[in-house]
């Protein structure tokens, strides 16, 4: 599904800060000194999603294309396990799935048929989709807090330690 110029500046980009900071923050990655590194990374995944969808293949190819994507940026700037990084990008991803059938199953029931139209035109998609990354953003910040927060999240600054990471600390 080919996505605009004006959905990628609108939606794009805060779909992928979402993504990619649930990503790093389950994979116990603190969002530190070095946020310029995190802001090209976002914004490098953003362009990259976007130009994948490009691509004249199907929905589920470019779907796995982009997590590999976000896996291999991820690992190579941030130094994290590809099993954790693997694990975690497919829990956010199923996340975002179920965020956005959440919010299409509701426009189902109060559009009907009209849906399609509303898929269509990107103003309309970027109106009625909107809730979908509102969602998204909810259950990661939900989740993180309650399995992840409440587990070792210390600080690397304080004696001793542990497999939490500060991003503005790594190479």
């Amino acid at each position: 599904m080919r996505i605009s110029l004006l959905e990628f500046a609108t939606r794009g980009l805060w779909e992928a800060l979402t993504f990619v900071i649930s990503v790093l923050s389950f994979c116990r990655i603190k969002i530190g000194g070095n946020k310029l590194k995190f802001i090209i990374l976002t914004v490098f995944f953003a362009v990259m999603v976007f130009l994948i969808r490009l691509l004249p293949i199907s929905f589920g190819v470019h779907t796995m294309l982009i997590l590999v994507v976000l896996d291999i940026i991820i690992m190579m700037s941030y130094k994290v396990k590809i099993e954790d990084l693997i694990k975690n990008t497919v829990i956010v991803s199923c996340m975002l799935f179920l965020s956005e059938a959440l919010n299409a199953l509701v426009l189902t029931f109060t559009h009907g048929k009209k849906l399609d139209v509303i898929i269509n035109d990107p103003i309309k998609k970027i109106y009625y989709f909107t809730p979908s990354i509102i969602m998204f953003m909810a259950c990661n910040f939900i989740i993180y807090m309650i399995f992840y927060k409440k587990r070792n999240v210390k600080d690397n600054t304080q004696e001793g330690g542990d497999d939490t990471k500060n991003i503005g600390e790594i190479g």
